[in-house]
């Protein structure tokens, strides 16, 4: 595991800065989402909403687990679901499937934010 303080640091800040481009994305990204998938604004607005509504059912439940499993392992499990969430919306051409990876990368946004 990482032990020096520096190293730590500059992971957390790219962690941080990537949980900020994985919810910004959607809105920068919205013509090419609108043309793709046929979409609204309004559905535009779902996909942008969706990162943080985990949070509601998450948030608390994630401190216990942390506490519980560990808090390195809780990260380590946030991280992996955020990126498997990206992985899913960047390779499907469904939207249910976009909904769900959003759904799925805010999950370990929220794990991580709380962690």
């Amino acid at each position: 595991m990482l032990t020096n303080r520096w190293s730590v640091l500059v992971l957390l800040f790219l962690v941080r800065s990537g949980m900020g481009l994985q919810y910004q994305l959607p809105a920068a990204l919205s013509p090419l989402f609108i043309d793709d998938f046929a979409l609204t604004i309004a559905d535009i607005g779902l996909l942008i909403g969706l990162y943080p509504a985990p949070g509601a059912l998450l948030a608390f439940p994630g401190g216990a687990i942390a506490a519980r499993v560990g808090d390195k392992r809780v990260a380590v499990g946030a991280l992996a679901i955020m990126l498997i969430g990206e992985l899913i919306m960047a390779t499907s051409s469904s939207w249910l499937l976009q909904l769900l990876g959003r759904l799925g990368a805010g999950a370990g946004g929220i794990l991580l934010n709380v962690v």
